[in-house]
């Protein structure tokens, strides 16, 4: 009768009363000429100092809740004091060669820390990047080939040797688009292509801590690369998710993707340990990887 309206339960109360972070759409021009462009979100009051920077590759559409995959917290890192870049990826030339678009990725990425370091917004020795699929690509491409990175998490397989025999069973058409998009065929007839790609070929050439939280269909092709990285001093750490696919789904594994990948990059980045006693262990154990990372450092390892 009178239009008035009564609040019978309100469920985000408490997500409203949060960080909201600031918003800004960014673009630049890359040396060849690409436009890139980015969503950049920042802590909606700028304290003295400057942020790390998480950056995210890949796609940035709708609600920007996780990145593509929806494996990283975008707010609660803003809330911990991060700045986030999520970047959509760069168009290369008609078709589509692997290699060309990492290294426009990587083009893009290191020209974002370059634009934001000038404006004084982040610290760009504390820069961590996370991603899915082609995204977790770019990240382990980036790792390999740059020194931009203090930390990094991917949540997908990688494009190594046994992926491609794992693949490869006749009557399958996966060693097709291998050469085709990756310029791959067999490890033992193509060697200098799977070096440049494989991340487990590099191991050598990554020294960026790197989670890899993937679904159990997937963590078995890492294999490789989990065991050497663990034979070496980089920091490493890996997460089978039982009962799901490319893109995780079950509400309890996207919990804990996100709070494990919070915890990474505050501990690498940040150095923040939770007070919370039921993470106790995982501290230790990345107190002992990052012990053991600093001291092969120290020693030029």
């Amino acid at each position: 009768d009178t239009g008035a309206r009564t609040v019978l339960f309100d469920p985000n109360a408490a997500l409203r009363a949060r960080v909201h972070p600031r918003v800004e759409r960014l673009s630049w021009l890359l040396a060849d000429g690409r436009e890139a462009a980015a969503m950049l979100l920042l802590p909606p009051e700028r304290g003295p100092g400057r942020l790390p920077l998480f950056v995210s590759y890949y796609r940035c559409e709708g609600y920007l809740r996780g990145g593509e995959g929806d494996e990283w917290p975008f707010a609660p890192l803003v809330e911990a004091g991060f700045a986030v870049a999520c970047i959509n990826t760069v168009r290369g030339d008609d078709g589509f060669d692997a290699s060309t678009h990492y290294r426009i990725a990587l083009a893009a990425i290191r020209g974002l820390v370059d634009r934001l370091d000038r404006r004084g917004l982040i610290d760009r020795g504390r820069v961590g990047m996370g991603g899915f699929s082609f995204g977790s690509e770019v990240t382990m491409w980036v790792a390999m080939n740059s020194d931009l990175l203090g930390a990094a998490s991917i949540a997908s397989t990688q494009i190594e040797p046994g992926y491609y025999w794992y693949n490869a069973v006749a009557g399958r058409d996966h060693p097709d688009l291998l050469r085709k998009v990756w310029g791959l065929g067999p490890p033992d007839e193509t060697p200098e292509a799977w070096r440049d790609i494989s991340p487990a070929l590099n191991v050598d050439r990554i020294g960026t801590p790197l989670l890899m939280q993937l679904p159990e269909q997937e963590a078995g092709l890492v294999t490789e690369l989990h065991a050497r990285l663990r034979r070496s001093d980089t920091p490493a750490e890996l997460y089978a998710f039982p009962e799901e696919a490319h893109i995780k789904v079950q509400p309890r594994h996207k919990l804990a993707a996100y709070r494990r990948n919070l915890d990474w990059f505050r501990f690498w980045l940040q150095g923040h340990v939770s007070k919370d006693e039921g993470r106790a262990d995982q501290y230790r154990r990345w107190k002992r990887l990052r012990e053991r990372w600093k001291a092969g450092s120290s020693a030029g390892h």
